[in-house]
């Protein structure tokens, strides 16, 4: 009788250990700041929209996300969800969070049927179903039903957090989707409005895995004190010239000014990957290229180019490489700066 009065007073202590552990996600003041993945481009003008908010979601410099006053949408209590791009803020959806239910709930600016964002509830084995409408041709996280596969503990600047690891049912040797309690995707808050799709420049800084090889990743997390902070990159940054480092939530590449409209895909590496040589072709006329490592330093000495170019890359260590080449074609009063990249083997 007293062994069975024990056990069910330890259920009892782990049920309530369990019901007071959850750490909330949504405080009164949150911020979250995010750092490109990507070889910095000039994005389109259709894409940006400093009046609003543009879908699908993709960081540049100063990207920011942060609540702001509390609004009332279909009946339930949201905090709205504002996005700032280079100081310019613009209402990007609303946000609101159940303690109890431990779930976080989205709703967009175009009033599109709420999405559950993350249930904390589930245990192990539990499905749910993710839709990410902006699905590349390769996405990084496909749709479908997503099933709990493992909850593990994840060191962040406020203590050790829950993260819970999901896998698409269908498709389980993609990407594992990731929620860290009280924190949330390390790739983008609201992750299945993100561009979905994978990059890799800080992959090779070592800082390997996700959140490293999304198309952008979150570098802080705060409310009043600092919640989550990507120190990995921010050490990377800080000690690379092609980063601009403006403290340690907010830094971005500043190795090429790339006018997408105009000069995307005009440079053509072949073959790729290579052992020896490379050929560099373009229908614009190029003036010079230099080529540029993983890490961000000069590989070798700057060469002039013609329209079409082969280069010898036979003394370079295998791995992967940035091409910068300066084109006649100026763009905003300067030459044009286009990067590709290649791999040698």
């Amino acid at each position: 009788m007293i062994k069975i009065l024990l056990s069910f007073f330890l259920l009892i202590l782990s049920l309530t250990t369990n019901a007071q552990s959850y750490v909330p996600l949504i405080d009164s003041v949150n911020t979250w700041t995010y750092v490109s993945n990507l070889v910095p481009v000039v994005p389109p003008p259709h894409l940006v929209q400093v009046t609003d908010c543009y879908y699908p979601f993709s960081a540049y410099p100063h990207a920011v996300q942060m609540t702001g006053e509390d609004t009332l949408v279909h009946n339930f209590t949201y905090k709205k969800l504002l996005y700032n791009y280079q100081f310019t803020q613009c209402l990007y959806g609303f946000i609101r969070e159940d303690t109890t239910l431990r779930k976080v709930y989205f709703q967009d600016v175009v009033d599109s049927p709420e999405v559950v964002l993350y249930d904390f509830s589930m245990l192990i084995g539990d499905s749910i179903t993710i839709n990410f409408p902006f699905n590349t041709w390769s996405p990084f996280f496909p749709s479908g039903i997503y099933r709990l596969d493992s909850i593990t503990l994840f060191n962040t600047a406020a203590g050790y957090r829950n993260a819970f690891h999901l896998n698409c049912v269908s498709q389980s040797s993609l990407n594992t989707l990731t929620w860290i309690e009280g924190v949330g995707n390390l790739g983008d808050l609201v992750y299945p409005y993100s561009s979905n799709s994978g990059e890799f420049l800080f992959e090779g800084f070592g800082c390997p895995g996700f959140p490293h090889n999304f198309i952008q990743f979150l570098s802080c997390f705060e409310h009043t004190d600092k919640v989550y902070f990507d120190t990995c990159a921010y050490q990377v940054a800080f000690n690379n010239w092609c980063f601009n480092v403006q403290d340690s939530c907010n830094y971005w590449n500043i190795c090429g000014d790339i006018n997408e409209l105009s000069n995307a895909g005009l440079v053509h590496i072949s073959p790729n990957p290579s052992e020896k040589f490379i050929t560099i072709s373009s229908e614009k006329i190029l003036n010079s290229a230099r080529v540029i490592d993983a890490f961000g330093k000069t590989c070798g000495k700057s060469f002039s180019l013609a329209t079409k170019s082969e280069i010898d890359i036979s003394f370079l260590p295998a791995g992967l490489y940035f091409l910068e080449v300066l084109a006649s074609e100026h763009v905003n009063g300067r030459e044009a700066i286009i990067y590709s990249r290649f791999v040698k083997y």
